[in-house]
């Protein structure tokens, strides 16, 4: 993944790291709830109802901050480095997410279903991705019952 306005490259290959500018990467180890930052990514057709649910939950919890900002490359791509802490994917095409996911993963990240379980499929496209489990528990536990889509 190229970031063309800071010249950044970034990518990974599975089983061997996750790498920026040739130098590898790794996840935040950030767990204390008020100092992370979430992202939160949805599809076009996301039902406004639904984002607004979301966004309404992610408020609530006591996080440093929560992003919705229709990026979804940079957005792993900042999990990756270290810059967040998780993501909610909320149903963004494969093509949005999948490169950046497994970057993500290489670095470090873990990803589950919006239950906590684990994910079945590599092109499930609804899953809470974090930095450890200290915050994917926050995640799991306080904003699952806002999303009615689950992948098992």
């Amino acid at each position: 993944i190229n970031n063309p306005i800071t010249g950044d490259i970034y990518y990974a290959m599975k089983g061997k790291g996750a790498f920026l500018n040739d130098k590898p990467i790794t996840v935040s180890a950030e767990n204390q709830e008020r100092n992370i930052t979430v992202s939160y990514l949805c599809n076009y057709i996301t039902p406004k109802e639904r984002v607004i649910e979301f966004k309404t939950k992610l408020t609530n919890l006591d996080v440093r901050r929560d992003l919705d900002l229709w990026a979804p490359a940079f957005c792993y791509c900042s999990l990756a480095s270290g810059k967040i802490e998780a993501i909610i994917n909320d149903g963004i095409e494969l093509y949005d997410f999948a490169a950046g996911k497994l970057i993500a993963l290489e670095a470090g990240a873990k990803a589950t279903c919006f239950s906590g379980k684990n994910l079945i499929d590599d092109t499930a496209d609804a899953f809470i991705i974090s930095n450890e489990d200290i915050v994917h528990s926050i995640l799991v536990n306080h904003v699952t019952d806002s999303f009615h889509k689950t992948q098992e």
